[in-house]
């Protein structure tokens, strides 16, 4: 349902962030688990994973737990790339790192033509203690929606979309408050 309004009518010009009832707890340390890729496109979703991971790490609002540190949980618990993560193995990340959250992600739509690139993606973020999600947030983009004049500004890399568009999920998600290290 999510999606499908999300990506119903004009244009999103910012992150569509979705908070849950009540406001978030503190979240400062926090681990990020792979990202699914729901498209066709090879390793979407470890781009983008490794992207945000990145910005994450770069960011004073949060602290990242290490990717290598999640990926000796996963492999510990015999979950391979691409597999789900069940209840117990994020129990296990949870009690090993001793997170505020877990940050989980999907790719569901990643194009790069000649012509056209676009990217739509969801994230949700997870109370460590208690698994309920504190807030979600869902993003699509082309490049053209970069475009200042002619094709000036227009961004036309997978890579280059994504880091762009974590960039800015990063600043509304400051901007409204979420995330607490500082």
């Amino acid at each position: 349902m999510l999606l499908v309004t999300a990506c119903a009518g004009k244009k999103r010009e910012q992150p569509l962030v979705t908070l849950t009832e009540t406001p978030p707890a503190r979240v400062c340390r926090v681990a990020v688990l792979p990202f699914e890729n729901q498209t066709e496109t090879t390793a979407a979703g470890l781009m983008l994973y490794r992207i945000f991971l990145s910005a994450l790490a770069n960011s004073s609002e949060f602290t990242a737990v290490e990717e290598g540190t999640i990926r000796r949980i996963l492999l510990r618990g015999k979950v391979y790339p691409g597999q789900p993560i069940s209840p117990e193995i994020r129990d296990m990340i949870i009690r090993a790192t001793r997170v505020d959250a877990l940050i989980s992600g999907e790719v569901v739509e990643a194009v790069e033509e000649k012509d056209r690139v676009h990217l739509a993606f969801s994230l949700r973020v997870r109370e460590g203690a208690t698994g309920r999600t504190l807030w979600s947030t869902y993003y699509a983009k082309s490049g053209e929606d970069y475009r200042k004049v002619m094709h000036f500004g227009e961004i036309d890399t997978l890579t280059g979309l994504a880091s762009r568009m974590v960039t800015e999920i990063l600043k509304s998600w400051h901007a409204k408050g979420l995330g607490g290290c500082r």
